[in-house]
């Protein structure tokens, strides 16, 4: 895909180009910060600290730590919305993007980041009320990364997304301006007729 990041760790040679995570917000108070401590094994001030240390820039964490751009992220979720194929080169066959964003859970509590999510194969899907991609986004499909960090794709409105952040909160009222961005895509991109995953 071209790519120049977009992969677990980043390179010791590439640190310096890298923004730092840092800690924002107010203080996290119980019973919260039990909640986040138990999900992440550490507290909300040590996995920011912990974000910017070189272990854990140059491991591999499946969950947590792939380093790229907002466009690499962006461009990755064009990919799947486009069913696989991206500039004339197939990556995924098309039958297995319809498989990985099938809702396989229905909307139920996540305990981790505690709002209800529909889940596909691991990406977080939409919903027509509830959603973290903007009202009326029942085909969306993507996830969130460490707080206010949102990679998706939306096929009814032929849009991929992706919002970074390096401020680290976990409970702040701003978190209203980053809903208020993607409400904004949702209501100002109207659906499509027939998208490109579908054809």
């Amino acid at each position: 895909m071209g790519l120049q990041g977009f992969h677990f760790g980043i390179p010791e040679a590439k640190r310096g180009e890298m923004a730092e995570n840092a800690l924002t917000g107010p203080p996290t108070l119980p019973p919260a910060s039990w909640l986040l401590t138990r999900a992440l094994g550490v507290s909300h001030e040590q996995a920011v600290e912990l974000s910017n240390d070189p272990r854990f820039l140059s491991a591999v964490v499946p969950s947590g730590n792939i380093f790229c751009t907002a466009n690499e992220a962006s461009r990755f979720y064009e990919l799947l919305l486009r069913g696989g194929a991206l500039d004339g080169r197939r990556i995924f066959d098309h039958r297995t993007v319809k498989r990985a964003v099938a809702e396989q859970t229905y909307l139920e509590m996540d305990l981790t980041i505690g709002l209800p999510i529909r889940y596909g194969m691991g990406f977080m899907l939409g919903g027509h009320t509830f959603s973290l991609y903007g009202p009326g986004t029942p085909r969306a499909f993507g996830h969130q990364g460490f707080t206010f960090v949102t990679t998706y794709a939306d096929p009814d409105r032929d849009v991929s997304a992706c919002l970074m952040t390096t401020g680290k909160p976990f409970l702040t009222w701003k978190a209203a301006y980053w809903w208020n961005v993607v409400r904004t895509i949702a209501n100002q991109c109207p659906p499509v007729t027939k998208s490109r995953a579908t054809q």
